[in-house]
């Protein structure tokens, strides 16, 4: 029992919207082993290869698009990192996996040969309404457990 209730509270934790790093116990240099970041990127008879660990998404981006001699724009203020594996695969295919990734969406403009890239704003809403959702259901097993956090409403 007292597990279920440490990992509620280590869940809730997690996606609390008032839960902040100066709350978060520092973590030693010795014991957070972290890789550096890596990106192979190939492109071979149209399909790609691609395989990005924690790589920013600016740099995945331009090199699919210097591989596949291609021309992309990205909004400015895009930012992120991308763990893919990818074999294979056409460039669309690679597109749409890295936005879900990183809310982008991205629309080809055929006349002028160029890739756009711009921020999912819907994406983004929809996945701030599932952990909010998320926290709503953690916050409601832990009343049913007898637990009552003070937690503020967040933002409004």
């Amino acid at each position: 029992m007292q597990i279920k209730i440490l990992l509620f509270i280590a869940i809730y934790i997690l996606i609390s919207p008032s839960a902040s790093l100066a709350d978060t116990p520092a973590v030693s240099p010795k014991s957070a082993v972290v890789d550096a970041p890596s990106l192979t990127v190939s492109c071979k008879n149209g399909l790609f290869r691609v395989e990005a660990d924690h790589a920013e998404i600016q740099s995945v981006i331009k090199q699919l698009f210097d591989k596949g001699d291609r021309q992309f724009n990205l909004e400015s203020g895009i930012n992120g990192t991308v763990t893919v594996r990818l074999m294979e695969q056409p460039l669309r295919v690679i597109l749409d996996e890295i936005c879900r990734q990183t809310f982008l969406q991205y629309h080809f403009d055929g006349t002028a040969g160029i890739y756009r890239f711009e921020r999912n704003e819907q994406a983004m809403r929809a996945a701030i309404a599932r952990l909010q959702s998320l926290n709503l259901l953690v916050r409601q097993q832990l009343t049913m457990m007898g637990l009552q956090l003070n937690v503020d409403s967040g933002p409004n």
